[in-house]
C-alpha cells in the first residue's frame, strides 16, 4: 500500500470509562495469531457494526435522504392504500347490509327503513313462517361466510 492510499485516525480512551477500559485491555492483549494486527481487528469490528445498521442510523447524509423520502407518499403507496380502503369499505358495507336484511326478515317489531326500502310490521308478518325460516337460515349462512373472510 502506498502511503498516499492510507488515512490515519486516532482516538483517545478514558480508562475510567468501563467500555473504554475493555477496549484498551482487549487491544493490549489481542492475539495476533488470530487477528493480523490491531488495525485489522478494529477495522473488522467497525465493518461488522456498520453492516448491522441501516445507513440512516449511521451517517448524516443517509439520514437526510431517508427523512426527505419519508415526507412523500409515492403513487404506488397511494394505490396500495386505495385498494386496502376499498376492501375495508366493501366488507363493512356488506356486513351492514346483511345485518339490516337479517333484522328486516327476522320479524322485528316496528318500522324498518333502509334508504327507499320500507316495511311495516304487518308486511313482515305476512311472510309465511317456512319462508321466514329459510330466509333466516340462508342469511345466517351468508353472514357466517362473510364474517369468516376477516
Amino acid at each position: 500500500m502506498n502511503r498516499n492510499d492510507g488515512v490515519q485516525y486516532s482516538f483517545r480512551l478514558n480508562l475510567k470509562n468501563p467500555d473504554h477500559l475493555l477496549v484498551h485491555e482487549t487491544l493490549m492483549d489481542l492475539d495476533l495469531d488470530i487477528h493480523k494486527s490491531k488495525s485489522m481487528f478494529i477495522i473488522d469490528s467497525l465493518v461488522k457494526t456498520i453492516k448491522g445498521l441501516r445507513p440512516d442510523q449511521l451517517t448524516k447524509s443517509a439520514k437526510s435522504l431517508y427523512d426527505y423520502r419519508m415526507e412523500y407518499v409515492t403513487r404506488g403507496e397511494l394505490e396500495d392504500m386505495k385498494l386496502v380502503l376499498e376492501k375495508d369499505v366493501t366488507r363493512d358495507v356488506s356486513k351492514d347490509l346483511l345485518s339490516v336484511l337479517i333484522t328486516a326478515l327476522s320479524g322485528m317489531k316496528g318500522h324498518i327503513t333502509v334508504g327507499s326500502f320500507s316495511k311495516d310490521e304487518e308486511d313482515l308478518q305476512s311472510i309465511s313462517e317456512k319462508d321466514r325460516k329459510e330466509t333466516e337460515t340462508a342469511l345466517s349462512e351468508l353472514s357466517d361466510m362473510w364474517s369468516d373472510d376477516d
